[in-house]
Order: structure tokens, then C-alpha cells, then sequence
């Protein structure tokens, strides 16, 4: 039945709605083949390589732009559909009370008009003269009884309401009926539009070619999300501009990233390795993704490259780069399948895949892109891959389960990262009292800050941000916090000193600070580097935390026995399972303060 102007309520609200659920049925159908296709592509280095790999990588890039754009368009209609399905029951809702009373006014009109013409009282001319004039137009002509005149009166006042009334409810009616007009046209133009093609016309490319580097991704916002994918899919040079415009460009990276959607994001990182890996503002599921198939790809041609050299200096700089890359591997593991889950996200090369520096990476032990707090280790002197991957894995497994247990003991479920940051080139001890590694660090982890808040942003997901910092690598990174990087607590421990004239921008009540009773390397880090302990030069702006033997009484009244730090020369022991130092920097991380012990501590 259509709808008309007597009624603009006509309408099948419930089988407007069963259109819309198909509508919405089949678009979930579609995302499914979406995740299945980010899926695929994502196991696809663990069953193919070479150019079977590349060909079904190639079959699965030219799926994504059609689909996406058939995601859209079901999108569209279901919304217009829904919407329409919501303004025609308002509409009915408003239109049926409406005509009842319209009706019931049409009645009343007709019985008063009735009574008025059967009253001995004559109708008053002119049709419009008020009530009160009724007596002046009659008394001439005959002196009325005063029951009949009242009567008259009231009946002539109760037409001009009515008519009042009714005049009101046709002008609410009529205003019904535009809306109606109104939603049906604009349901109709929604269901109308064809979305674009997801090839760019050449005068869009041109528009793309010509935006600087860093406006680039917010005008790819601009575009639907199939001409998005195309266009990253086909054009290398984009990422690439992408990445060139600098990580203060990570806010608008990481918005772009998650408008593509994990299809595409996981056929970029495959395709794009090199670029997403450490691409700042992109998710770090994509960047592991495609830091993973850098780090097989290259280890395999280093490989090679080693077996056609005669032993010699590019023969021993390869092989310290397989034993490096060998031992990221080894710190790795099963990667996702470990428990907790590990990511590669970050992995870079300082002067190139073959040269006397070693690679640098970072790996996170947890979901980085999901975690409720997100803990950063920055390590100090000799800190390298090929020495130190696996130790520092394992220090971050370590803080992971003890940050679990203090979640845990506070009665929280929240969820948790930590990531081991090998990102920086950190010094020798004939290097240590210089600040330049410093100042090149601090830079690197500013960068490395502000992507991860770029993504958490991006995701609309909140996250507790520490950074706890060991000797030279506290010293790079008290200088990263002179400026915010969005992180909410920051514990150095064994540090290697403050450079003087600079301050750290953290509170005191988040800013934590721990030295091994028997810490001698610390103190010469500090005296040859002519660097400030930060408990001093910071005094009263600190929060100094024990790290030597402590007894404390727990939530459920046991009596806990932590021991000190030590390790060599009292200063590689700090993040020790069972000691003081480790068990403070771990809830210091978190920013728990009233989980942070010392001697004679009684909890709960």
C-alpha cells in the first residue's frame, strides 16, 4: 500500500528491516573474506616462497579492492535502509494519534455546527463577527432568552477552537507528510550511488602525486577504502613517501592504517616489507608481519652470501650479521605461538645489511597493539643482538610474568606488553663516558614513543606507557623526556648518570629511581661521563625505590623475602627474577604505586 498524503504513516516498517538484515548478513559474509584473505596472506611465508608466493600473494592484492568495495556498498544500503526503517515508524508513530484526532476534531466540528444551526439563535453576519458581537447584531431584531444566547455564544467559540484545532493538525500533518517525502527521497538517492571505481582517474593520481609528503596520508583518507588499497597495493612509491615524511607524520600513518583494514595491511606489510616494518603509526601486527619476512629473507641471503666468500673482512661481517639475525631468531621463537606471544617490530639496519654495525630490533613480548599497560625496556652498555637478544628476551618474560603477578595481587585484569628495545647503538666502555650515542638514541626512542601513542590513538584504545631505563640507556632516556611523549611512568635504575643542564618532564610521583646497594660500574659510568646521579640532581622531584634485601608482608599476610641486585660489579642484576630491584621496576612500570615494596612493607 502506498502511502499518501492522507496518511504518510503506509509503510512495512518490519520488512524494511528484514531488508536491511540481509543487507548486513551479506556484509559480514564479506568481511569474513576479508580477514580470511589477511589471514591467508599472513601464514602464507610459513607454506610458500619464491614465485609461487609471489603469484598467489598477486591473486589475493586483486581481491581486496573489489571486495572493499562491495563492503561499502552494503554498508551504504544498510544504513539508508535502517535509517528509513527509523523515520517511517516515527513517522507511523506520530501520523496514526494524528488522523484519530483529526477524525475526532472532523466529528466534534460537525455535531457543534449542527447544534449552532438548530439554536433559535440566529448565526451572527458577518461569518467571522466575534461571540461578544452576537447581542449587539441581534438585540435589534428580537430580544433573545439569555440561556439560548449563552449557549450560542459558547457553541460559536467551540467552532472557532475546533476549527483552530483542526487547522493546527493539518499543518502537524502536513509537516509529517514532508518528512516522509523527504526520508524516501533520501533513502532512494543513497541506494542510487554507485560507489567510484577503485581505480583513480589520472586526474586523482595527479592530485596524489602532487600532495607533500607529510598531507599525504590524510588526503588518502579522502578516497574510498578500495581506491585506498589499490593505490597502496600498486604504487610502492606511496608507502615510501610515507615513511620519508618522518615520524611526526605517525598520527596521520596510524589513521590511515586503520581505515585500510587488515586484509590490505597484512598484503602491504608482505609486499612492502622493507618500508612497513618500521613504519611509525602503523599497527604493529603488520609491522611484526613484515619485519618477520625481512628477518628469514635476509638471514637466507646472508647465508648465501657466505658460502661463495673466501674467509677474509666481509667474510667475518657477514658472519656477525647471521649470528646476530640468528640470535633475534632464537630470541623470537615460535613468535605468536609462544606464550605470551612475541612481535618483531622493529628491525633496521644502521649502515646497511652487510657492514660493521649490527642490526638493531625491537620485540615485544605481548600484544602491543592491544595491551592495557605497555612497559619499555631501554638497555645500556653492550647491549647488542648478537650478545644480547636473548638475554634481554628474557628479561622482558621475566617483568611480563612478575607485572601479571602484581596485576594480578591488585586485583586487576588488565592486560599487559613488554618490549625489549634493542633501537639504538648503545656504547662500549671505552665509549661510554661520550654523549652522542646518547643524543642519537634519545631521538630513536622519541620516535619510537610517539608512534606507539600514534597507533593507541588511532585505535581508540588507552594504555598505561612506562619506560623503564638500565645505565647509558637511562641516560638516553632522561633525554627523550625532556620533551612529553605521552609516556606515564619512567624508572631508572644502575644509571649511568644525568647530563647536566637538562630536565626530565615527569612528575615526581611517576618518575622512579633504584641503585644496587653494591652498584660500583653505575658510579664510574656517572664519574668518567661527568654525569649527575638523578637521585641528586632531581632531589625532592624523585621517587627513590629499594633494591636491596627486603621482607614484606603480602595481601594474604605470608611474609615475602626478595633479595638485592647484584650481578657483575653489583650492576647487570637489576631485572633478576626474586630481587627487590626487579619486582620494584616491574610495578613501577605499571605505575602501581602502592604495590611498590621495601623493608617491612605490610600490604592489604
Amino acid at each position: 500500500m502506498v502511502w499518501t498524503v492522507e496518511n504518510p504513516g503506509v509503510g512495512n516498517v518490519a520488512g524494511i528491516r528484514r531488508i536491511a538484515t540481509l543487507r548486513d548478513t551479506a556484509l559480514t559474509d564479506v568481511q569474513k573474506a576479508l580477514a580470511s584473505i589477511g589471514t591467508t596472506a599472513a601464514d602464507l611465508p610459513s607454506h610458500w616462497s619464491g614465485a609461487a608466493a609471489d603469484s598467489h600473494l598477486a591473486s589475493l592484492e586483486t581481491l581486496v579492492p573489489d571486495l572493499q568495495q562491495l563492503e561499502q556498498s552494503y554498508i551504504t544500503h544498510r544504513d539508508a535502509l535502517t535509517t528509513y526503517a527509523t523515520a517511517v515508524e516515527s513517522i507511523q508513530d506520530a501520523t496514526d494519534p494524528l488522523i484519530e484526532k483529526i477524525d475526532g476534531l472532523e466529528t466534534d466540528l460537525g455535531s457543534l455546527n449542527t447544534r449552532r444551526y438548530n439554536s433559535p439563535v440566529p448565526i451572527p453576519t458577518p461569518a467571522h463577527a466575534p461571540s461578544s458581537d452576537i447581542q449587539i447584531l441581534i438585540q435589534p431584531l428580537e430580544p433573545w432568552d439569555e440561556v439560548d444566547l449563552s449557549l450560542a455564544r459558547t457553541l460559536d467559540a467551540d467552532i472557532k477552537q475546533t476549527q483552530q484545532d483542526l487547522h493546527q493538525a493539518g499543518l502537524a500533518l502536513g509537516q509529517l507528510v514532508s518528512e516522509r517525502a523527504k526520508a524516501d527521497a533520501d533513502c532512494v538517492a543513497a541506494l542510487s550511488v554507485s560507489n567510484p571505481p577503485s581505480d583513480l582517474t589520472q586526474t586523482q593520481r595527479d592530485a596524489v602525486d602532487a600532495v607533500a609528503g607529510e598531507d599525504l596520508a590524510a588526503y588518502l583518507l579522502t578516497l574510498t577504502a578500495a581506491q585506498r588499497s589499490a593505490l597502496l597495493l600498486d604504487d610502492p612509491s606511496i608507502l615510501e613517501r610515507l615513511k620519508a615524511a618522518g615520524p611526526d607524520n605517525a598520527a596521520d600513518v596510524a589513521a590511515l592504517w586503520v581505515s585500510l583494514g587488515a586484509a590490505t595491511a597484512v598484503l602491504l606489510a608482505l609486499k612492502y616489507p622493507d618500508v612497513v616494518g618500521n613504519l611509525e603509526g602503523a599497527l604493529y601486527d603488520s609491522r611484526d608481519v613484515a619485519n618477520t619476512k625481512v628477518l628469514d629473507r635476509d638471514l637466507a641471503a646472508l647465508q648465501d652470501k657466505l658460502d661463495g666468500l673466501e674467509p677474509g673482512a666481509e667474510y667475518d661481517e657477514v658472519s656477525k650479521q647471521i649470528e646476530a639475525l640468528k640470535q633475534l631468531d632464537l630470541a623470537l621463537g615460535a613468535r605468536r605461538g609462544e606464550e605470551p606471544p612475541r612481535f618483531l617490530i622493529s628491525l633496521e639496519y644502521p649502515d646497511g645489511l652487510v657492514s660493521d654495525k649490527q642490526p638493531l630490533a625491537a620485540v615485544a613480548v605481548g600484544n602491543l597493539d592491544t595491551a592495557d599497560n605497555t612497559t619499555y625496556v631501554v638497555p645500556g652498555m653492550n647491549t647488542n643482538l648478537a650478545d644480547s637478544a636473548v638475554n634481554m628476551r628474557n628479561d622482558a618474560l621475566d617483568l611480563y610474568r612478575t607485572q601479571g603477578e602484581i596485576l594480578a595481587d591488585s586485583g586487576s585484569d588488565e592486560t599487559r606488553a613488554v618490549v625489549a628495545w634493542i633501537g639504538y647503538e648503545t656504547p662500549t666502555p671505552l665509549t661510554v663516558a661520550l654523549r652522542d650515542l646518547a643524543y642519537t638514541g634519545a631521538d630513536k626512542l622519541g620516535d619510537a614513543l610517539d608512534g606507539f601513542n600514534a597507533v593507541r590513538d588511532a585505535t581508540g584504545s588507552n594504555a598505561h606507557l612506562g619506560v623503564v631505563a638500565h645505565s647509558y640507556g637511562s641516560t638516553t632516556a632522561m633525554l627523550t623526556l625532556q620533551e612529553d611523549h605521552g609516556v606515564d611512568s619512567f624508572v631508572v635504575f644502575g644509571s649511568a648518570g644525568q647530563i647536566p643542564g637538562t630536565t626530565v618532564a615527569i612528575p615526581k610521583e611517576d618518575f622512579y629511581y633504584t641503585m644496587g646497594p653494591s652498584d660500583d660500574l653505575a658510579l664510574i659510568g656517572q664519574i668518567t661521563g661527568d654525569r649527575w646521579d638523578p637521585s641528586f640532581y632531581n632531589f625532592g622531584n624523585i621517587t627513590v625505590m629499594d633494591s636491596g634485601s627486603v621482607e614484606y608482608t603480602d595481601e594474604n599476610g605470608n611474609r615475602v623475602e626478595l633479595e638485592p641486585a647484584r650481578g657483575f660489579m653489583g650492576h647487570t642484576g637489576y631485572l633478576d627474577l626474586g630481587t627487590s630491584a626487579q619486582y620494584n621496576i616491574a610495578a613501577a612500570g605499571l605505575g602501581a604505586d602502592d604495590m611498590i615494596v621495601s623493608d617491612s612493607t605490610v600490604r592489604g
